[in-house]
């Protein structure tokens, strides 16, 4: 009986984020037009699997402005990307985390930056630490497809084809990101 209410539950919610993508679409989008010329820190947890990624994707999409795109997490830096996200990125979509090391929060500049998470949570995080709730955008947000969630999940531990559905979701959004930045 529980798990038949998770999953109602589960379902119900799922119905109110696609309700709500197109609204949060459209201001995501103008809010990164406004902000086109920050320079932007892609937000994951532990900096080894989501946000290295979209730091590479962006660099090489926007190999001009590519300084302008940095990545960090929640956790102290030092670490290298898994062996799954390093054999994804690598063979599906030719870019290489084997050098990656990650970077925590604190090795970051603060100001005149757009910060892009991947869950809400993280955006309560950066709030927390005293990041402007208007300088922080969902990255799922960008999504132009329907969304059953607005979050990114972390393929942290999980097979590679996760890993590869979560790197495609992040460059559907990452190619509307640099569309409204001019990119």
């Amino acid at each position: 009986m529980l798990q038949r209410l998770r999953s109602y539950a589960r379902t119900v919610l799922n119905r109110v984020e696609a309700f709500l993508h197109p609204g949060r679409r459209r201001r995501a989008l103008a809010r990164v037009r406004e902000r086109r010329n920050d320079a932007v820190v892609f937000i994951c947890y532990g900096n080894i699997c989501r946000s290295p990624f979209a730091e590479l994707w962006m660099q090489r999409r926007d190999p001009e402005g590519a300084e302008a795109y940095l990545s960090a997490g929640f956790r102290p830096g030092g670490r290298s990307s898994p062996d799954t996200a390093q054999a994804v990125s690598r063979e599906v979509f030719d870019l290489d985390l084997g050098s990656h090391v990650s970077r925590g929060l604190d090795e970051v500049p603060r100001d005149g930056r757009l910060w892009v998470v991947k869950e809400h949570v993280h955006l309560r995080r950066l709030a927390r630490v005293g990041i402007p709730r208007d300088d922080i955008l969902i990255l799922g947000d960008l999504d132009p497809d329907p969304v059953e969630r607005r979050a990114i999940l972390d393929p942290y531990g999980k097979s590679a084809e996760v890993f590869e559905a979560t790197y495609h979701r992040i460059v559907r959004c990452l190619e509307e990101l640099a569309r409204a930045r001019g990119a």
